[in-house]
């Protein structure tokens, strides 16, 4: 379980532009975000070089299980995650054709020692882009839909309630 390897080789990709590979993850983690359950994090990826300095990296289905405490109840509870797709850019930052250009915050750096590009900071961004503000196991959440429901009034016409002046 203390496997965090997330880097893939692009050179081939770089010397070969518009070339494609599609690579599968499965039982990975992540050592930021140890709450996830022992079936990992699995997803899909596909790559696509667009020039010789970048590279397109769309991450498909990825999917994890995770241990959550309720901020309701306080029981722990297990929560689904699942990132039907997501894309980033992968660059050279110091082979840009504009030198003046910056990085971007939702574009990654490829490693220029041994081309490589590490999706681990990606995936550990997409699953915290996935908690919710407020963690709620199953049973709170039924019962704060339920007293929603009974608490609704019927709807009134308050447009005739308002005396213009």
């Amino acid at each position: 379980m203390e496997e965090y390897w997330f880097k893939i080789k692009v050179s081939d990709l770089l010397l070969n532009p518009w070339s494609k590979d599609d690579i599968t993850f499965e039982k990975k983690f992540i050592k930021e975000v140890e709450w996830i359950n022992e079936d990992g994090i699995n997803w899909n990826v596909f790559l696509q070089s667009l020039d010789k300095n970048t590279v397109y990296v769309e991450i498909k289905n990825l999917k994890a299980t995770m241990q959550d405490t309720c901020d309701i109840c306080g029981d722990n509870y297990e929560r689904e995650i699942f990132v039907k797709n997501i894309q980033t850019k992968f660059v050279h930052k110091d082979k840009l054709l504009n030198p003046e250009e910056e990085i971007r915050d939702e574009e990654f750096i490829i490693n220029p020692k041994d081309e490589t590009i590490d999706l681990g900071e990606f995936i550990f961004q997409t699953i915290i882009e996935q908690s919710p503000i407020v963690k709620k196991c199953e049973t709170c959440q039924h019962e704060e839909n339920e007293a929603d429901s009974d608490d609704e009034e019927p709807a009134t016409n308050t447009a005739s309630k308002i005396k213009w002046l």
